[in-house]
């Protein structure tokens, strides 16, 4: 396989970006609290434009051959005061395009964002998975990632 660069994501990237997280919003159609919104591509793709300006978050690509193979998305959160830890860093999206899957991208990709968050001081990488997404809980645990916390909700009537 040729070689794989991870790099920090640039504006002309957004584009092959928006796709891959369009496998994302079609993969999580098993709940539909997480029904995408009509302008959910634009959407991406300024949530995108403004990851890459923001000094709190971290687009990486993951490229070989001029194709984005996939991107992960990290965030430094703020943690409220009442708690010892006062920074996390989160995994806000992670996707792998299909046919680059089980070549180590994936691990890659969190390494070099694992290294930024130890760079701004991070000691903990949060993110949510949910809890019928088998295969996400799956390939989160070989990464390390544990469960530690059950989110919960409800619909009001």
């Amino acid at each position: 396989m040729p070689m794989i660069e991870i790099r920090k994501a640039k504006a002309k990237d957004i584009p092959a970006v928006v796709e891959l997280a369009m496998d994302l919003v079609r993969y999580h159609k098993f709940d539909s609290y997480l029904d995408p919104s009509k302008n959910v591509r634009s959407a991406y793709a300024k949530y995108f434009r403004q990851s890459i300006r923001s000094r709190k978050k971290l687009l990486l690509v993951a490229e070989t051959d001029g194709r984005i193979m996939g991107f992960v998305l990290g965030e430094i959160l703020k943690m409220p005061p009442i708690f010892k830890i006062r920074t996390a860093g989160y995994v806000r999206d992670m996707l792998v395009a299909e046919r680059f899957r089980r070549r180590g991208v994936g691990k890659l990709l969190l390494k070099s964002l694992f290294k930024w968050f130890k760079g701004k001081g991070i000691k903990h990488v949060e993110l949510h998975v949910h809890i019928m997404n088998d295969i996400g809980k799956k390939a989160w645990e070989t990464y390390g990632f544990r469960t530690f916390l059950l989110k919960q909700r409800i619909k009001l009537k």
